[in-house]
């Protein structure tokens, strides 16, 4: 389900898409001022669903979610989004020649993420993986590893040090 307050519409875009405030253009300015209220009340069935859900399942169910949320933005809002290819600088997500340095995730009942200065704990696929570090470093990180599993990783770098340096440095070394 979804339960959101005081939220404008750019921002439900954005999570319904899956995409990061750069990729995002153009709207009528109502979706970047107006804001609103939404509850979306999920089934008796996937409540019961996340109590015992595998990361690789969640994921599933957050694509689900992701799709109903689009489809309430198309109903509620009228919104379409068109996509458009632009040349852009990012980093690439590539799996090392010597191989991953995670562990698969276990059942743990749902994707997990926990993020503090300098440290980033999170049970996700690449993509989502991918996503954090966009977040962390303040440009886009794409997912080109091709791995469709389920990853628990623990990664660590020096906050204080400048530059992308550090976090890129940490993210071959401890992930692979």
């Amino acid at each position: 389900g979804l339960r959101a307050q005081n939220v404008v519409v750019w921002q439900l875009i954005k999570n319904a898409y899956y995409i990061r405030d750069e990729q995002l253009e153009g709207g009528p300015a109502w979706v970047r001022s107006e804001r609103y209220d939404i509850v979306a009340r999920p089934g008796k069935s996937d409540l019961a669903f996340w109590k015992t859900a595998s990361p690789a399942q969640a994921g599933r169910i957050l694509e689900q979610s992701r799709l109903r949320m689009q489809a309430l933005l198309r109903d509620r809002f009228a919104l379409t989004l068109r996509a458009e290819e632009r040349a852009k600088r990012f980093y690439a997500l590539k799996q090392s020649e010597k191989g991953l340095k995670v562990r698969p995730a276990r059942n743990e009942g749902g994707p997990v993420a926990h993020m503090r200065n300098g440290q980033l704990s999170v049970t996700t696929d690449a993509k989502g993986i991918a996503a954090l570090l966009t977040d962390v470093i303040g440009k886009t990180v794409v997912e080109e590893t091709g791995l469709a599993d389920y990853y628990t990783i623990d990664l660590e770098w020096d906050p204080d040090a400048v530059g992308d340096a550090a976090i890129l440095a940490a993210v071959r070394d401890q992930i692979g």
